[in-house]
């Protein structure tokens, strides 16, 4: 018994929600009034509803318009519905459960649908039809028309723009016709009207947009869910009843996007066309309808978990690892340099990245042009470019954290790759490893590509990859993969340019050639080096993001860094005083060396990370009992020579030194921290073994 308690703590829940929606369908009748026609809303009206999308294809004959007679849906186990047709299940369903909700929602998109009337006189005839097969190209149709609306917003700024970029990218998927979309027009095309009739309104209705961009960001994820809404053979009642839980799970959230998406375009839309309004629900609850969308993803995550699926969903938009043959891992490591993907995670949990120090650049407008990816741009290329210490590494970093955040949601099958480079190990920085390393991670994102390709390197053969032409061998299967279908779109990502020693030359020719591919998208960052500059100068697509002409910007990155890792060490090191009895005093003083500290490095920053990120990390390296000392050391370090000795500005001693050990190691430490800021001083050599 007690290993059923949490199911059916469960389910209890499930059900009040379900029992609680479902209360407020049809009983919920509080009427809303459609208002007197003024000057103002008929010119609204026009702009929002009476453009009609083409109607050539779509029987619009009155035989096609319903009764106003409720549907009623008949009871089916969701696991027993196939997993395409889930989104329109659960779209008759709520039309069953509110009628008048729904109803109104028809007639507002059969304005769209009907060119035979005038919006500003329509009397509210609902044309679309209740029968799947000549609804789906209703609905079709008024998708294409809200695509092709939104593509005017594109200069939207803000998480408004990433969710226009993502139902763009259900357009292009559209268009592409590369496979079926994963989400039928009957679950998109309430969101995408609503996202339009949003953008369009003049209430400044920020919360409106708000809802909408987050449910739209999900839309990807729950297109994969279906996949779970079917039976599997198991010996386990228990497992198939728990599976059979999850489906129910996963309609009930279907329905409950399908709810906040009709409720958002009825309350923006109806007093812009007059309709009949005879009991309709009250529409100003429509932002509850959110949090019942959360409730129920939290229902289908621990179900999913319980079944022994919590996965979360990978850069290709499906659940678990890429299963591939014996011949074709031999294929894929062949290509192996490091993994990428590892190492950011591995560089996020020693020394998370700071918000602040990328934020800016995903904020201008050269990163916007460069991620617009409608059709009239065509900026294949990103230079990120700077001198040494800059930050570039970790402005790159931040738009790799971007850009996989898109592959989580756009829906035109996006490809990410990127190659990090190491400034101690030459030999893997060579445009050999950087191809081999882009390579890989492509593959490693699309089964049937690397099942297509096999064939390919089979051609080409394993040892090809080591001979002295190898960039010529892969840079043969890199065009390949570009030519492949499998990706809508691919972005290319390499940091620190200036240090591939071996074979520059070859790959900068390559992304000249292919960044006027549509498909293609580059981002490089690297020093200003003249040698980069002369290799890219053949590329007319190409956007510059040089951090010298955002100095400001960078200089808030370096202080917000700085204050950071401050605020950090003194947090660190005030509990390990309090921890060793340290009088309240003392405490005080260590606090008034950290801000001495913190003051000294922004002061020898000189508008870079180096000195910040290395005296932080000689701060961090000492004992407690060091700490004052080693501050001490860092405000006063000895002077390269030739330089201005500062030790008549020498703050006084905020701890007693009580012993010759103590004494000891702060001489080593001013020796280190001169020997730091000497290196800092003349970073041209400091930096050549210590990239930032």
């Amino acid at each position: 018994m007690a290993d059923t308690t949490p199911k059916k703590k469960r389910m209890s829940l499930l059900n009040r929600i379900r029992s609680t929606r479902r209360s407020k369908g049809r009983g919920d009748t509080d009427s809303i009034a459609s208002g007197p026609s003024t000057p103002e809303r008929a010119a609204r009206s026009k702009l929002s509803f009476e453009s009609h999308p083409d109607s050539s294809i779509v029987d619009l004959s009155p035989s096609l318009a319903n009764s106003y007679d409720v549907i009623s849906v008949p009871k089916v186990s969701a696991i027993n519905i196939h997993p395409e047709k889930l989104w329109d299940h659960a779209y008759d369903r709520l039309r069953s459960d509110q009628f008048e909700l729904v109803d109104l929602y028809e007639k507002l998109l059969s304005v769209r649908l009907d060119i035979s009337h005038d919006a500003s006189d329509y009397s509210g005839r609902n044309i679309i039809s209740q029968d799947r097969g000549q609804r789906q190209p209703q609905m079709e149709r008024l998708l294409q028309d809200s695509l092709n609306r939104l593509a005017d917003h594109s200069t939207t700024q803000g998480n408004t723009l990433n969710a226009i970029d993502i139902v763009l990218s259900l357009k292009s998927a559209i268009d592409s016709e590369l496979k079926p979309v994963p989400i039928p027009a009957v679950a998109t095309t309430g969101l995408c009207v609503a996202l339009q009739l949003v953008l369009d309104s003049t209430d400044g209705s920020a919360l409106n947009q708000d809802g909408i961009t987050i449910v739209i960001s999900k839309l990807k994820r729950y297109s994969v869910l279906s996949a779970y809404v079917q039976p599997q053979d198991t010996k386990s009642d228990e497992q198939a009843k728990l599976r059979s839980e999850l489906a129910e799970s996963i309609l009930d959230l279907y329905q409950a996007v399908l709810e906040y998406a009709i409720k958002t375009v009825c309350s923006k839309g109806h007093s812009l066309v007059l309709v009949e309004s005879k009991g309709l629900v009250n529409l100003d609850n429509w932002i509850a309808s959110l949090d019942q969308i959360e409730q129920f993803e939290a229902a289908v995550q621990k179900a999913l978990e319980e079944i022994g699926e919590g996965k979360e969903i990978s850069n290709s938009g499906t659940f678990g690892d890429l299963k591939v043959s014996t011949k074709e891992r031999e294929f894929l490591n062949a290509f192996y340099v490091r993994d990428m993907a590892k190492e950011m995670a591995s560089i996020q949990q020693r020394d998370p990245l700071l918000p602040e120090s990328s934020r800016w650049a995903l904020n201008t407008k050269e990163y916007a042009a460069y991620v617009n990816w409608h059709p009239n741009n065509n900026k294949g290329l990103l230079w990120v470019r700077g001198d040494a210490g800059k930050g570039k590494t970790m402005v790159t970093m931040g738009i790799v954290q971007d850009l996989t955040k898109q592959l989580q949601t756009h829906f035109d099958e996006p490809g990410l790759s990127y190659f990090f480079s190491r400034t101690a190990d030459s030999e893997k920085n060579s445009s050999t490893s950087v191809l081999r390393s882009l390579i890989w991670m492509l593959l490693r994102q699309k089964g049937d590509l690397l099942r297509k390709l096999s064939a390919k390197f089979d051609e080409i053969g394993h040892e090809s990859l080591n001979e002295p032409s190898a960039f010529d061998k892969l840079k043969e299967i890199f065009l390949a993969i570009l030519k492949e279908k499998e990706f809508g779109r691919i972005y290319l990502v390499i940091d620190a340019l200036n240090e591939c020693s071996l074979g520059l030359s070859q790959l900068l020719q390559l992304v000249a050639e292919t960044s006027i591919n549509p498909k293609v998208k580059w981002i490089l960052s690297s020093r200003n080096e003249e040698s980069i500059e002369e290799g890219l100068s053949d590329v007319q697509t190409g956007l510059e993001l040089p951090l010298e002409s955002h100095a400001q910007h960078v200089s808030q990155a370096i202080g917000s860094y700085i204050d950071k890792k401050i605020s950090d060490l003194n947090d660190q090191y005030k509990k390990e005083f309090e921890k060793a009895g340290k009088s309240p005093q003392e405490v005080e003083q260590l606090q008034e060396a950290f801000s001495m500290a913190r003051n000294e490095i922004h002061r020898r920053a000189d508008g870079t990370f180096l000195f910040a990120a290395q005296a932080s990390k000689e701060i961090q390296g000492c004992e407690a009992n060091e700490i004052i000392g080693r501050l001490q050391a860092l405000s006063v370090p000895n002077p390269p020579e030739g330089k201005t000795n500062d030790s008549d500005k020498r703050p006084q001693a905020v701890f007693q030194r009580k012993n010759s050990a103590i004494a000891a190691s702060v001489s080593k430490i001013f020796l280190v921290l001169g020997i730091i800021l000497f290196l800092v001083e003349y970073r041209s050599v400091f930096t050549s073994v210590f990239h930032f």
